[in-house]
């Protein structure tokens, strides 16, 4: 895993998970999802099945293709999240330049 910035996606945490187990020589795995990991998980376990023993979820459920988390929440309460995260990001990418 790397640290990773404001560009960071549903990609990068499935690339963190199956470059982990992969690099690790791994077999016989437990992935265990709770909450949002769920989406990061689910795809890792599609690209790790044959190195796979179980996956479980933990408060949450696999998502189904092209499905993300903000898709469960109204409207209204999915942007208001975005703009939290914004926030949060332009505060970090401040402090990061100012080092």
């Amino acid at each position: 895993m790397r640290a990773r910035g404001p560009g960071t996606d549903l990609e990068a945490h499935i690339a963190d998970i199956t470059g982990f187990v992969e690099r690790s020589d791994l077999r016989d795995v437990t992935l265990v999802a709770h909450s949002y990991a769920a989406a990061p998980v689910t795809g890792a376990a599609g690209r790790l099945s044959d190195r796979l023993e179980r996956v479980v979820y933990v408060d949450s459920a696999p998502f189904a293709a092209d499905m993300r988390m903000l898709d469960l929440m109204p409207p209204q309460t999915a942007d208001q999240l975005r703009r939290q995260v914004r926030r949060v990001w332009r505060r970090a990418e401040a402090a990061h330049a100012a080092v």
